[in-house]
């Protein structure tokens, strides 16, 4: 069976210790399982961040949309723009 993501209705962040759940949700609440896992202030860690449709299926778009951080941290250190990468495809 094949799944095919409908409209894109927001973005999902999947923080470390977290995995996505595609199709286990409906947006903004679901689609993700796991707790992040505890941060150090001032360590880097990436985040995965996921267009997805009302039901948390990766939706892929051309050209995808780029994502950046914006902060009021003083003292934190914003990474540059960058595309959203699709995943392999979308939920189960």
């Amino acid at each position: 069976m094949t799944v095919e993501a409908a409209d894109a209705v927001g973005v999902q962040l999947v923080m470390p210790g977290q995995t996505p759940v595609p199709g286990s949700g409906d947006y903004p609440n679901g689609g993700i399982t796991g707790s992040p896992l505890p941060r150090t202030a001032g360590e880097t860690f990436e985040v995965t961040v996921r267009l997805v449709d009302r039901y948390m299926n990766t939706v892929v778009l051309e050209p995808m949309p780029r994502v950046y951080v914006q902060s009021n941290d003083l003292y934190d250190v914003e990474p540059d723009t960058a595309p959203v990468t699709p995943e392999s495809g979308p939920g189960p």
